[in-house]
C-alpha cells in the first residue's frame, strides 16, 4: 500500500519536498527540484544564483522540455512496467533460493530480502563487491548498525542478472557449512 508524503499532508507549511531527476533519467543529470513555502523557494533561488559556478541551465531546460511535452510522463509509464517486469522475474527466484522479502515490494527501484540466520550481511556485501556485484548491508540501514535481522538490500534490474543469482547461490551453500 502506498502511502502519502508528508509534503501533501502538510501542504508544504512545514515540510520541503526535495527530488531529484538523476534515478528516472540519468545518473549524470545532477538536476532536480524543491517544492517548500513560496519565501522559502525565493530565498534558495536567491542562494542558487549567488552560489552557482557552472549553471545547470541547459539540462534544467531539457528536462523542462521532457515535463511539458509529456514525455517524462511516459517515460515513466514504460520504467514502472519494466521495474514491475523484473520484480515479478527476480523476487521469485529469490525466493526459491529461501531469501525473504522484508516487505511486498511496491514499484521502487529496490527490494530488502532478510537472510538466513548463518549468512552474515557485511561479509556477503563485501564478497559481492570483490566479485563486481553491489549488494547494500542491511546494517547501514539501521540507526543502531545491528538490525533484528541480517538483510540485504539489491537493485531490481541488477538483480536480474545470472551472475547475481550464480553468487548468491553460490555464497548461500558456502556460507551454510
Amino acid at each position: 500500500v502506498r502511502g502519502v508524503g508528508l509534503a501533501p499532508l502538510d501542504q508544504l507549511r512545514n515540510v520541503i519536498c526535495v527530488r531529484t531527476f538523476a534515478k528516472t533519467l540519468s545518473a549524470s543529470l545532477r538536476c532536480g527540484y524543491i517544492a517548500a513555502r513560496p519565501d522559502l523557494i525565493a530565498s534558495l533561488a536567491e542562494l542558487k544564483m549567488l552560489t552557482t559556478v557552472n549553471s545547470s541551465g541547459h539540462i534544467e531546460r531539457l528536462i523542462h522540455g521532457l515535463i511539458s511535452e509529456g514525455h517524462y510522463r511516459r517515460h515513466l509509464k514504460r520504467l514502472a512496467q519494466r521495474v514491475q517486469q523484473a520484480t515479478e522475474t527476480v523476487v521469485p527466484r529469490l525466493q526459491k533460493m529461501g531469501l525473504k522479502l522484508f516487505a511486498e515490494p511496491t514499484g521502487g527501484y529496490y527490494v530488502y530480502l532478510e537472510l538466513p540466520e548463518y549468512v552474515d550481511d557485511i561479509a556477503l556485501a563485501r564478497e559481492g563487491a570483490r566479485q563486481g556485484i553491489f549488494i547494500a548491508p542491511g546494517t547501514v540501514f539501521s540507526p543502531e548498525r545491528q538490525p533484528a535481522k541480517a538483510g540485504i538490500r539489491v537493485n531490481i534490474a541488477w538483480a536480474s542478472d545470472p551472475h547475481f543469482f550464480d553468487f548468491m547461490l553460490a555464497e548461500l551453500r558456502h556460507r551454510r557449512t
